[in-house]
């Protein structure tokens, strides 16, 4: 396939409507159950599948009309990190959205209450581990990696980040719970340990990316499993 440069600006709808043609086409060849479409945002999946539904086939009927509903595209036009969780065993998600696990986190040990942030992504802990793991890398690794600003992460240092990662793995395996980058890494490990039952070869037959460019480190992998 030849590359294609589509120029406007941001907003304008340029990747969703090449990738809604590009849908359209595969269908020629696939069943709309054989083809997942991910993308990273629930927003943007929204405005996907609501395209999607309304493509007409040669008899001018809609994917919709032919009885291919948002339930029969649940899993199949989603987000990456509900397409991994799909696989996995299905647990409640530790996210801010949920205060009360934070709460309940910084309760059980005041190293957390070292940050005035009061949401899971502004905490200087939670910033930290949703870099160093995007990057791929240790807590050490990212750490001491030329390109991190230890003073971004402010009052914590090397040694309690890795206190505190503890402790908040402990608290998760707890309570049953797990977060964003445990759906992706979980994934990975699941598609790549040839020893473990649960490991498996993908079967998807037609993959399409949303803004693939913007995948972290460990996305990527899962992205490549899922492409073989």
């Amino acid at each position: 396939m030849k590359a294609r440069f589509v120029v406007g600006p941001p907003g304008t709808g340029k990747t969703h409507k090449w990738i809604v043609k590009r849908y359209k086409k595969l269908l020629k060849e696939y069943g709309p159950e054989n083809i997942i479409l991910l993308s990273h945002t629930n927003e943007a999946v929204r405005q996907l599948l609501t395209a999607v539904m309304k493509i007409k086939d040669a008899e001018g009927k809609t994917l919709e009309e032919k009885g291919h509903d948002e339930d029969f595209f649940e899993d199949r036009i989603c987000t990456l990190h509900h397409y991994c969780k799909h696989k996995l065993m299905r647990r409640e998600v530790f996210t801010e959205k949920n205060n009360k696990d934070f709460n309940n986190l910084c309760r059980e040990n005041t190293g957390f209450r070292l940050s005035k942030e009061k949401t899971i992504k502004k905490h200087p802990f939670f910033k930290f581990m949703t870099h160093s793991r995007g990057n791929g890398k240790t807590i050490k690794e990212y750490w001491y990696d030329e390109n991190t600003e230890p003073q971004e992460y402010y009052p914590y240092n090397v040694d309690l980040l890795i206190n505190l990662n503890g402790t908040y793995e402990n608290y998760k395996r707890k309570h049953g719970l797990y977060d964003f980058a445990d759906m992706i890494n979980e994934f990975n490990l699941i598609h790549s340990n040839k020893e473990n039952p649960n490991s498996k070869e993908s079967t998807i037959e037609a993959l399409i990316i949303d803004e693939a460019q913007d995948s972290n480190v460990p996305q990527m992998v899962a992205i490549g499993k899922m492409a073989k």
